[in-house]
């Protein structure tokens, strides 16, 4: 069990394989961990029989598993080269989403390798999957010479 991790990731890896399963993965109600598990450059990831609970004090609503993030070439689709076609698959995993937030994403996706997702059942708000960038942040300074 890992729990009330108060900074950075329960598990991050940048492994060519990559084999998580049988695990609680909580943030409780004190903890505040960014992601549950970040696979920033992904592999051949197996995501099995875990349980994730985001926390409400938790660092970083955007996902509880994020894949990818430091492959660049996703945004450029057509011409992408990485290293290896990883097989990437989450069977039976529980997701609960104590958060309260909308935004909350159980597999975010940022690399061009498709994600086969098998009996992963969520509780809460938030969705169970997202493909691509994050969409990008609006400019909300004040107009120039307003202040």
């Amino acid at each position: 069990m890992f729990r009330n991790l108060y900074f950075g990731y329960y598990f991050e890896s940048r492994a060519q394989v990559s084999h998580i399963a049988g695990n609680r993965i909580s943030d409780g109600a004190k903890g505040s961990a960014g992601y549950a598990i970040n696979l920033q450059n992904t592999g051949t990831e197996l995501i099995r029989h875990n349980v994730i609970q985001k926390g409400p004090l938790r660092d970083n609503i955007n996902c509880a598993i994020c894949i990818g993030e430091e492959i660049k070439c996703h945004r450029r689709r057509a011409g992408c080269q990485t290293r290896r076609t990883p097989a990437m698959v989450l069977l039976q995993n529980r997701f609960l989403n104590n958060s309260n937030s909308l935004e909350t994403v159980f597999v975010w996706n940022q690399g061009p390798h498709p994600v086969i997702l098998r009996g992963n059942p969520t509780t809460g708000t938030g969705t169970m999957y997202f493909a691509g960038p994050k969409p990008e942040e609006k400019d909300v300074s004040p107009p120039a010479g307003n202040h």
